[in-house]
């Protein structure tokens, strides 16, 4: 524990991490019907979340307001209220856009 408190870095011996597959469903057979996690250690955790504690201020002014899903507070259906805004500004300015839409099911996808 002293040498990462010198070198300001987590040490190995503390950072094991297991990582193990959760099935979504009853029978998966395929790498889609399987959930990855890992399973780390209780002293990197606390680490890990002393870090974030001491940056959750910053992140307000650190993050732009496009990526409003990390910051607290802000719900992910404000980026929708957002993508409405812009997309009637462009129609009332008679402005050419662009908008992409990502498929965000893997990330919000939920275990059975």
């Amino acid at each position: 524990m002293e040498e990462s408190k010198r070198n300001q870095n987590v040490s190995t011996s503390l950072n094991p991490t297991f990582l193990s597959l959760i099935s979504k469903e009853a029978k998966s057979e395929t790498p889609q019907g399987f959930r990855l996690i890992t399973l780390c250690n209780v002293i990197y955790k606390v680490i890990a979340t002393l870090r974030a504690k001491r940056l959750m201020p910053l992140l307000s002014s650190i993050i732009s307001l496009e990526q409003i899903g990390l910051v607290e507070g802000w719900q992910i259906l404000d980026g929708l209220v957002v993508s409405q805004e812009i997309v009637h500004s462009l129609k009332i300015k008679k402005k050419v856009g662009m908008m992409i839409k990502l498929d965000l099911s893997k990330a919000y996808d939920q275990l059975n």
